[in-house]
């Protein structure tokens, strides 16, 4: 059953397999892995471009790193 939590945020408990929680793992590894790998050369050596390749970097660092959920 839903419930609001002490932190006022509504619950919504889903069970995951494993086999699928494992397949958003990978997913969420190789769009962390691939953006940076694509980008870095973006960012180093430094220049006046260096700050819009980090922030795409970083937007894909926080898609990719909450693709696996809460365990």
């Amino acid at each position: 059953m839903d419930a609001i939590g002490e932190d006022g945020l509504l619950r919504h408990p889903i069970p995951v397999p494993t086999a699928l929680r494992l397949i958003f793992f990978g997913a969420g590894a190789f769009v962390i892995v691939i953006a940076t790998y694509e980008l870095h050369r973006g960012v180093w050596p430094i220049n006046f471009a260096s700050p819009f390749f980090l922030f795409l970097i970083f937007g894909a660092w926080s898609v990719g790193g909450p693709l696996p959920g809460p365990g």
